[in-house]
């Protein structure tokens, strides 16, 4: 994070920020600076007066954690196609949870590690495009 030195920095993990969305540092007690997208609900309920401006530092390149909920019609090697496409587009899944709900359709929550906000938009792009998709977005 371009700005902050000699500082604890955190990436928070309720709204997961990724290089490339807007965020915003929040000042913690004992903790450093918690990192969060500039529109996370829980920044909205800080005080404002320990929020501070932060930017992305383009010098590191690290892998970042994201999280999508993707709602499909349950079939047979969703699952497949779905883990298919994102190792296809060089992300790696961290962890998922899924179920099926009572009208036979498959909720996914799915962790991946992406480079940025470009990356996690082409892994939704085609995670869209899979057949008997309904929703993929970020949670």
């Amino acid at each position: 994070i371009d700005g902050v030195d000699g500082i604890l920095v955190k990436v928070s993990q309720c709204c997961r920020p990724v290089p490339g969305d807007e965020i915003f540092g929040f000042i913690t007690t004992g903790r450093g600076i918690s990192i969060h997208k500039s529109d996370c609900v829980n920044l909205r309920s800080t005080d404002p007066q320990r929020r501070i401006s932060v930017n992305w530092s383009g010098s590191v390149k690290t892998l970042h954690r994201s999280e999508l909920l993707i709602r499909a019609e349950n079939r047979k090697s969703m699952l497949a196609d779905i883990s298919s496409a994102i190792s296809h587009d060089d992300a790696e899944v961290v962890s998922l949870n899924a179920r099926t709900t009572t009208d036979n359709l498959a909720e996914l929550d799915i962790v991946i590690e992406v480079a940025g906000l470009k990356h996690l938009q082409v892994i939704q792009k085609q995670l869209r495009q899979l057949p008997d998709i309904i929703e993929v977005r970020r949670r």
